[in-house]
């Protein structure tokens, strides 16, 4: 796309949306859109290759912390959970520390099962807390509704399972940010998902200027029916999930 001129840097901008919305995620090729997250991008470095993955290029970030917050008030951050982790939607679950499973488990009054879930009670499904994911300056915080998985009417587990080798952020991280994967520069920028309508425009192509570009909604923004024309050299596609290596092997 940027050899024909379509795009004109090798970055998109990934929004997946909550799990109530059925086909509404958006990746967009070349541009973003502003009303789809609140305040600035935080703009953070795309790691080298991590773990022992020998020159395998995924989309690593320096994940500073994890914390957890109660629906009745008052939160936590949960020691030893820094460490490089990948982001991609690839994965319906997110992989964390054992350590920080462990915790989330704790926190959550759940259990693990024999397959390595964590069944939680459903009934935390409907309560205010969230799970913080810290990176740098910007904290993604996760609805409870949006962490923890309804199997059935009366089986909830929690979207994370352990992995100390390789930490993931998937779908259940993703869903409440909006990323921006920027290959030209090796940076990923995030902020806090929100829809309030559609603002596409075309991405700046100079290093951090994204971090500039402030989203257009306030943090109590409902998603409405707003919309508009594309943007100048920009490529949109509606996803219900999209591999992160595999949007790598397209550039």
């Amino acid at each position: 796309m940027l050899d024909q001129g379509i795009i004109n840097t090798k970055a998109f901008s990934v929004a997946l949306g909550p799990s109530s919305q059925n086909n509404g995620g958006l990746v967009i090729f070349g541009g973003l859109d502003t009303k789809k997250y609140s305040g600035k991008l935080v703009t953070l470095p795309n790691l080298p290759p991590q773990a022992g993955e020998n020159g395998l290029a995924r989309y690593w970030v320096q994940l500073d912390s994890v914390g957890f917050t109660k629906s009745s008030g008052g939160s936590n951050t949960y020691s030893n959970s820094k460490t490089p982790i990948v982001i991609d939607s690839g994965s319906s679950y997110s992989y964390l520390p054992s350590s920080v499973i462990t915790k989330l488990a704790s926190d959550f009054g759940g259990q693990m099962d024999s397959d390595g879930n964590t069944e939680v009670p459903c009934s935390v499904l409907n309560q205010a807390g969230s799970v913080d994911f810290t990176f740098g300056a910007i904290t993604i915080k996760v609805p409870y509704k949006e962490f923890i998985r309804q199997l059935d009417a009366n089986t909830c587990i929690m979207g994370a399972m352990a992995a100390d080798d390789t930490p993931l952020l998937g779908d259940t991280f993703m869903r409440s940010a909006y990323v921006v994967f920027d290959q030209t520069n090796k940076q990923i920028s995030m902020a806090p998902y929100v829809n309030c309508g559609t603002a596409e425009q075309t991405l700046p192509t100079g290093a951090g200027a994204v971090a500039n570009i402030q989203g257009q909604c306030d943090g109590n923004a409902k998603p409405n029916s707003a919309s508009g024309g594309p943007a100048k050299n920009i490529w949109m596609a509606v996803v219900g999930l999209v591999s992160m290596q595999l949007l790598m092997a397209l550039f």
